[in-house]
């Protein structure tokens, strides 16, 4: 009560004088021991809102004087000190270095094949590497070149080089379908001939039979003991061994004098089986573009920081299943 000034102790109701005598006399009387005076009289109405009730007669008497209707409040928080402190740290932390691919863990790939993307130069290096593998076969020359001339052999292996990247990716597409990713089974085979529509059971030497037998001289080996024999499967194709064998398919879809012959040049001969029976009917899956992945998915920085937390797990498992 002490702390209420002077003139408003003396309108107290009922004791205000007295208090006021009291503190005058003893201003240092303890609290506990001050009287308290009576509350005053409610008033004869709310003043404030409350909620819907009934009062009594006596409105004074209501026991709902002093409360008061819930209003929700709205809040506005602002991360002031936050932003703040964020901004501060930003300025003190050091520039993050901008991530490069030539400290990657994708640097082999640009040593091996000395660029991080499958380009037109490194296509024709892939092609001369196979042609010349093929070329030196004795089988593929007693039946293909045969009396034919060094000019019809160049355009031969200009249009295998056109249509070489669709050879490529339907290789690579159908050597996944049963587990294998570097050679191409006979099952697989039968299903990329068969994709395209190659076997002909009214053909004379291009039936489903006649297709295998194709595969058998495509696949066979010569030399045993060379170096590239020990990594060439005796029951599958090499991407090498997959072009002659469709050059021996278009010789005999298209030069068979039985069916009737279409063409007596074996570079037409195979431009007809590419874009008649190839290109048209292989899934669109195989024919996506491997640097659209790499440029959009693989090459950059989270892949790089995954591989690299599992990079030694990876390296053993390469390590161990490479040796089959």
């Amino acid at each position: 009560m002490d702390s209420l000034p002077p003139e408003w102790r003396l309108h107290l109701p009922g004791v205000g004088a007295l208090l006021e005598k009291i503190m005058t006399a003893c201003p240092y009387v303890p609290s506990t021991f001050r009287p308290r005076p009576d509350p005053g009289p409610r008033p004869e109405h709310h003043r404030l809102k409350v909620e819907a009730h009934d009062c009594p007669e006596e409105t004074n008497k209501c026991s709902h004087h002093g409360e008061v209707e819930d209003i929700p409040f709205k809040f506005k928080l602002e991360e002031v000190c936050t932003r703040r402190t964020e901004a501060k740290a930003m300025l003190m932390a050091p520039p993050k270095p901008q991530w490069n691919i030539d400290t990657s863990v994708f640097v082999p790939r640009r040593k091996e094949s000395h660029t991080y993307y499958d380009t037109r130069r490194l296509l024709n290096r892939m092609f001369e590497l196979d042609w010349s593998r093929v070329s030196k076969k004795s089988g593929f020359c007693r039946t293909v070149i045969k009396d034919k001339t060094q000019m019809q052999m160049e355009v031969l292996k200009e249009t295998m080089r056109i249509k070489y990247a669709v050879v490529c990716a339907a290789f690579d597409y159908y050597i996944s379908a049963d587990g294998d990713d570097y050679t191409l089974q006979l099952n697989e085979y039968t299903l990329l001939v068969r994709d395209c529509n190659i076997p002909d059971p009214d053909s004379a030497l291009c039936k489903q039979r006649d297709l295998d037998t194709i595969f058998v001289a495509a696949n066979f080996e010569e030399d045993r003991n060379n170096e590239e024999s020990r990594y060439n499967d005796d029951i599958a194709l090499a991407r090498f061994e997959l072009m002659e064998a469709l050059v021996r398919i278009a010789m005999a879809k298209y030069m068979n004098p039985k069916d009737g012959i279409k063409t007596t040049d074996v570079a037409d001969a195979l431009d007809m089986l590419m874009t008649e029976h190839i290109e048209p009917n292989i899934p669109k899956e195989a024919l996506i573009i491997n640097n659209v992945f790499r440029k959009g998915r693989l090459y950059n920085e989270e892949m790089d920081i995954l591989y690299n937390s599992h990079l030694p797990f990876l390296e053993t498992i390469h390590k161990l299943y490479s040796e089959y």
